[in-house]
């Protein structure tokens, strides 16, 4: 069950940020916000958003090496806006990227049940959710897309 409200993605990544920085320090990381963030505001519930990129930051923090960076971007692109935990680490299989997100399929570093119920919650948005490895195979962008929200008219 979802209690959507209006949701300002900036702050939550920066409160997602706040949160696991002690952990990116002790690892030896560098965790990067959003660099030209505009106030996008999608109509979701915080809570489930949260735990997805919690999720994604985790894993991005356990597929890191020492001296690493993990980038957290907010892409807007029409009336979506698209959020992406890049690491540097090893990249995934090509296998496992087209199976990810379902159930029973994991690697080593991803527990597969999390990464179906971060499909769910994403979907239950009317989003969509992915995983590309980078273009020289240095690192995964874990990636999910909101619609921007709207106001309705007043009927």
């Amino acid at each position: 069950r979802l209690t959507k409200t209006p949701v300002q993605l900036e702050q939550l990544v920066e409160e997602c940020i706040a949160y696991h920085r002690d952990t990116v320090q002790s690892k030896k990381l560098q965790i990067i916000g959003p660099q030209n963030p505009q106030r996008q505001v999608v109509e979701a519930d915080r809570n489930r958003i949260r735990q997805v990129l919690d999720h994604f930051i985790d894993n991005a923090i356990l597929s890191s090496a020492p001296g690493g960076c993990i980038n957290v971007n907010l892409v807007q692109t029409g009336d979506r806006v698209r959020v992406e935990v890049i690491d540097d680490g090893a990249g995934l299989r090509e296998e496992y990227l087209q199976t990810l997100f379902e159930d029973g399929e994991l690697d080593e570093s991803r527990n597969a049940d999390s990464l179906s119920l971060c499909k769910q919650l994403i979907e239950l948005h009317q989003g969509e959710i992915g995983a590309i490895n980078t273009d020289d195979n240095k690192g995964t962008t874990f990636w999910f897309c909101l619609p921007l929200f709207k106001l309705r008219p007043v009927e």
